[in-house]
């Protein structure tokens, strides 16, 4: 006969793994390990559906990425390549805004989204009177539910999969596909979309003109490899999520390693929708910038 503490052992062990978030997140390390993302790097290779053997669907957080805004855009997908050689067939919402004759090439805005999967800087932009005013297409990726844009801590365990390399090639796919000029491709996000800002800037600075990023966290410590994008960073001063120390002390050290960058702090909370990191003014700054 099972001994009783043996008994309750078991049950406890049991119990854990559970109950325990962070089994889970142990549990999807393994089954799908964080990619190192090299400067650059990114998942495109075939063009086409058929090059594939096996095409495995994206389940995206959610279906309304630009909430109310949403019908604005138009659902799209493209097939990128996996490092096991197989097909990740990759929802996104893409804005074309009005084109006239005269209109040259226009820029690109990729707008990531925080964790409950809401990118209120499209909402903004879509918007006819703001779009007529910076004319611009929207690009706005979507993650699947417990991945991140960029992991903003280096660690083995518990990182969770990182989606900014597949949003850089569904750009460079829009490249192909639409009169953009690549040397204005901007970037913008707010929480978990402010960190995959940070991360654009610090893999992808040769795409990305300039950047928004708001309420995000990253590391002082990579601000030495982030030497190129611009970056306009805000945060508010009563946020419990990120907390304003944190934000000032990436901008500081980013303005330090010889980046532009704008620094705003506002008498708020966490709170992504709020206007005033939208404003004509930020947006006035973004579009100011170019590659070249």
């Amino acid at each position: 006969m099972m001994q009783q503490g043996t008994k309750h052992l078991i049950i406890g062990v049991v119990a854990f793994l559970i109950l325990c978030p962070s089994f889970y997140l142990l549990l999807e390390h393994f089954m799908h390990p964080p990619q190192a993302i090299e400067r650059g790097a990114t998942k495109d290779v075939a063009a086409n559906d058929a090059a594939y053997s096996v095409i495995r669907e994206q389940t995206p957080i959610t279906d309304a990425p630009v909430m109310e805004a949403t019908n604005r855009f138009q659902k799209k997908y493209e097939v990128l390549q996996q490092p096991d050689n197989t097909g990740l067939r990759v929802p996104y919402y893409f804005f074309a805004p009005d084109m006239h004759g005269d209109d040259a090439r226009l820029p690109l805005v990729v707008v990531l989204h925080g964790g409950p999967g809401r990118a209120y800087a499209a909402k903004f932009l879509s918007d006819p009177v703001i779009n007529d005013r910076f004319k611009s297409f929207i690009l706005v990726p979507v993650t699947p539910k417990g991945s991140v844009w960029s992991n903003y801590k280096d660690r083995l365990l518990f990182s969770r999969p990182e989606e900014l390399a597949n949003a850089v090639t569904l750009v460079k796919r829009a490249l192909q596909q639409y009169p953009i000029n690549e040397n204005r491709v901007y970037i913008i996000g707010c929480s978990l979309g402010g960190e995959g800002v940070f991360g654009a800037s610090t893999y992808y600075d040769d795409i990305f003109a300039a950047g928004v990023a708001i309420s995000g966290a990253w590391p002082v410590s990579r601000a030495e490899n982030m030497t190129r994008m611009p970056l306009y960073i805000m945060g508010g001063t009563n946020d419990t999520v990120i907390p304003i120390e944190q934000t000032k002390a990436i901008a500081e050290a980013i303005e330090d390693a010889g980046v532009e960058v704008i620094y705003e702090e506002y008498d708020m909370g966490h709170n992504c929708p709020s206007y005033k990191y939208y404003t004509n003014d930020i947006l006035e700054w973004l579009f100011s910038h170019s590659l070249n």
